[in-house]
């Protein structure tokens, strides 16, 4: 997968329209566009503006490291979850998830 993928690839996963995130991180939206049709590479500074919008790592967009490709963007409701399952033991994890799985499908159900 390539950096413009990858960019787009948070976009989808975010739900909004780049057009619309262009003008919240600062980059033009033809320059998007640009980028989309293979016209332009994203420059630096744009790489760093997006990766800290979406709050992943530069080397994930750049594709270096060891990133999962379903890298997945975490609400802030969702860190916070997660920082409180890291501190659980096995045991506990076990039941938070169970517990969960319940919720979800429970809500299925509605």
């Amino acid at each position: 997968m390539e950096l413009v993928d990858r960019i787009f690839n948070l976009f989808k996963q975010s739900g909004k329209k780049y057009i619309q995130l262009a003008g919240e991180i600062g980059i033009k939206s033809s320059t998007i566009t640009q980028w989309k049709k293979g016209k332009q590479k994203p420059s630096l500074d744009a790489v760093v503006k997006i990766a800290d919008y979406f709050d992943v790592p530069v080397d994930f967009l750049l594709g270096r490291g060891t990133f999962s490709s379903d890298l997945i963007l975490v609400s802030e409701k969702g860190k916070k979850l997660l920082g409180h399952f890291d501190k659980f033991d096995e045991h506990k994890k076990d039941i938070a998830i169970a517990f969960t799985e319940g919720l979800a499908r429970g809500s299925e159900l509605e």
